[in-house]
């Protein structure tokens, strides 16, 4: 985890970091596909980045091997699923990015996690 995440989390009083935008994907993590989310978890040992098939295979080396690897075709229904098995009671996102059809979606699936934007990041 990055200081920035590390900062994110602690002022936003969140357990997990959603980030959205392609740019800030590929400066974080090496990938540079089209279609791709990272989520930080409080307490994983790396954070996940979740892909479609078409991207899969290349993220071991596009990463270095610094992230956890998740293919799907449904990007909400996996955040949950991982945000379910560690307990995520606060997930904050990047306010600059993610579109309100998105947020509106995500909150939907969600269902009782706390979303929490951060501008500025």
């Amino acid at each position: 985890m990055t200081s920035l995440t590390r900062e994110i989390l602690e002022s936003a009083s969140a357990d997990a970091f959603l980030e959205t935008d392609l740019k800030n994907i590929r400066y974080l993590s090496g990938f540079c596909g089209t279609t791709a989310v990272i989520l930080v978890l409080k307490h994983a040992l790396e954070p996940v980045l979740i892909t479609d098939a078409r991207y899969y295979g290349s993220i071991r080396n596009n990463t270095r091997g610094l992230f956890r690897a998740v293919e799907s075709n449904d990007f909400a229904g996996s955040i949950l699923q991982l945000c379910e098995s560690a307990k995520v009671k606060t997930l904050a996102y990047n306010g600059d990015y993610l579109t309100v059809s998105g947020l509106n979606r995500l909150k939907k699936r969600l269902g009782k996690i706390r979303m929490a934007g951060k501008e500025d990041i």
